[in-house]
């Protein structure tokens, strides 16, 4: 009775589980506040839907967020959780926007919170090269990752230049995760 309850209690809170995952994990490898607006799953057909994730600037730099990703859809074949690799069909990320800006000491958002990932990988590493968690490793191949209507902004207005804004071309890439991988810009 209490693994059924335990099963039923994860299958429902199954959104606010994974929100509040990706903002803790999230904040802990960027160094700076995550946020997401909504998380809907389903477990039973694979398909989930993250909603307007954001990533504060670290501090010293404007109030504005260093990226926002509109909406992320992934669908997932179930069927291959139990196997290796996990198939995932489709990550679809749309409507993201970078907004990059550069101090007075020419250090950039992007950069602070890049050397902070970098930094938290280092840290999670192995002590000695080559050694591994007992654990088991898992393999993912995504068939198909898709990102569309994303902007980039720079600012650089405080080293005397100026505000530009450009649109990113839509990427799609294909089975990222086997030997070939297909890169398609669309420009």
């Amino acid at each position: 009775i209490i693994i059924a309850g335990v099963g039923v209690y994860l299958y429902n809170s199954i959104d606010s589980i994974v929100k509040n995952a990706i903002e803790r994990s999230g904040t802990e490898i960027t160094g700076t506040k995550v946020s997401v607006g909504s998380v809907d799953i389903s477990l039973r057909s694979g398909h989930g839907t993250i909603r307007d994730v954001r990533v504060k600037t670290p501090d010293g730099f404007s109030g504005n967020d260093a990226l926002t990703l509109g909406e992320i859809t992934i669908d997932l074949d179930v069927s291959s959780l139990n196997r290796d690799p996990i198939v995932i069909q489709e990550i679809r990320v749309n409507a993201p926007v970078v907004n990059a800006e550069v101090d007075e000491l020419l250090k950039t958002n992007v950069g602070v919170i890049r050397s902070h990932v970098q930094g938290y990988q280092v840290s999670k590493a192995p002590a000695e090269p080559g050694k591994q968690d007992a654990g088991y490793e898992k393999h993912f191949v995504i068939r198909s990752f898709v990102m569309n209507e994303g902007v980039v902004r720079g600012d650089a207005t405080r080293v005397g230049s100026e505000k530009r804004e450009h649109e990113l071309p839509p990427v799609e890439l294909s089975n990222v995760g086997r030997r070939a991988i297909t890169l398609v810009l669309r420009v």
